[in-house]
């Protein structure tokens, strides 16, 4: 940039232009996004399209933000063209995400195999369906928490189409105006030692399962309207 400084987009950008995977590796502090527009795949405005196998590793989700500052578009936008990728997002907070017409208020994943450790998402909106995240891939969060994210669908924190594992993560304090107001599950998930609590819904205010889910030593508890619904196995 003008400092001689390079930024998050830059960054990203230059990952997408290299072959094979890369690093990106961020220091403590708020990096926003401000370059407003959508319905571009070339991260020149709006969200963060990546479209090579990338590893984002921030210091902390404490000290480390990346910051969607409402522009009417997510943050980060993964396998945009629908190539299978491999992602991993270490040590981040993602907020203020907001999309509109389109899933996925922080992260959409249209395919590929994402890794999401010790991050923390939260104030992120969509009016469809996953107010944090939208997946299409097959997910995996660790150690992760989903709180105060809003989705005028279905998965007021995340909504899946295909596979999800949450390990040791808590969703807090998401609504959905449809379904699922902590998740929305449409095809297979599976929760270990997860907490989703006090989120809201018109149904399954925790958890709304309309595919197969396996909950093994997870808390559902004092979501409205109800905690849970559809069918779940419990072990």
């Amino acid at each position: 940039d003008a400092s001689n400084k390079c930024t998050l987009r830059a960054a990203i950008q230059e990952a997408n232009a290299l072959a094979g995977a890369d690093t990106i590796t961020l220091p403590p502090g708020v990096f926003q996004l401000s370059l407003t527009g959508t319905g571009v795949d070339t991260d020149a405005i709006g969200d963060l399209d990546i479209t090579e196998d990338l590893t984002i590793t921030g210091a902390d989700a404490i000290s480390t933000t990346i910051d969607g500052q409402g522009l009417l578009d997510r943050v980060f936008d993964i396998g945009p063209n629908l190539v299978p990728l491999s992602i991993e997002i270490n040590g981040v907070t993602i907020r203020n995400g907001e999309v509109s017409g389109a899933p996925g208020g922080a992260i959409r994943i249209n395919l590929g195999t994402v890794v999401l450790n010790d991050c923390s998402l939260s104030g992120n909106s969509s009016d469809a369906n996953g107010g944090a995240i939208s997946n299409g891939g097959t997910l995996t969060l660790n150690r992760c928490t989903l709180s105060a994210n809003t989705a005028s669908g279905n998965g007021g924190g995340l909504f899946n189409a295909t596979t999800v594992a949450l390990n040791n993560s808590t969703l807090s304090g998401n609504a959905a105006t449809s379904s699922g107001g902590g998740v929305y599950n449409a095809n297979t998930a599976t929760l270990l030692h997860a907490s989703i609590a006090s989120n809201s819904a018109s149904s399954g205010g925790g958890l709304y399962n309309a595919g197969s889910a396996i909950l093994k030593s997870t808390l559902l508890s004092a979501n409205t309207v109800n905690n849970c619904a559809g069918t779940v196995a419990i072990t």
